[in-house]
């Protein structure tokens, strides 16, 4: 199973930009070195639960900084939060092959495994409905066909009581 730090490694390598899991410190500036130590922290938490708030009491990071590291990519921070998606979604699909290889046992909720890749993997396991352009319009067509012949009822019905009184209805 892939890391955290193997992703980020592989993307920083694709990028020329260093080594899988080397912390670079930047010993100039401590302040962005808390910071980056808190970003790992977080990054790892969140790899391993998949969870924005379970992460962030797990590394006691606040939710607001989280998104203010993803907003700015404070030190490449978005990167390496995707790739710590990428890390949590390849770990449920292992979970879902390991189910099918060895079906016995209480492991929990196969629906909620289902449920939990759909939404943290749409691309891949999301729901895709498409309708044919044909499909669109035969129905567009059906509805517009089925409008036209309410009114024509409705002028045909009109016209044979005349006089009646309206909201009559010819009931009575």
């Amino acid at each position: 199973m892939r890391t955290l730090q193997d992703s980020v490694g592989q993307e920083e390598e694709a990028r020329g930009e260093g080594v899988a899991g080397e912390f670079r410190l930047n010993t100039t500036d401590p302040i962005k070195n808390r910071q980056r130590a808190s970003q790992d922290r977080w990054l790892e938490a969140y790899a391993a639960l998949g969870g924005i708030s379970a992460a962030c009491t797990a590394a006691s990071v606040g939710r607001s900084t989280v998104f203010e590291w993803d907003r700015h990519d404070s030190q490449g921070f978005s990167a390496r939060y995707e790739a710590a998606r990428a890390v949590f979604r390849e770990a449920l699909e292992q979970q879902m092959f390991d189910r099918l290889s060895d079906p016995s046992g209480n492991r929990g909720s196969d629906v909620l495994l289902i449920f939990a890749l759909k939404n943290i993997w749409k691309d891949k396991y999301g729901e895709t409905s498409v309708l044919p352009d044909d499909t669109a319009r035969e129905l567009l067509a059906r509805l517009r066909s089925g409008g036209k012949r309410r009114e024509e009822v409705g002028k045909a019905g009109a016209g044979s009581e005349e006089g009646a009184a309206p909201g009559a209805g010819g009931r009575g």
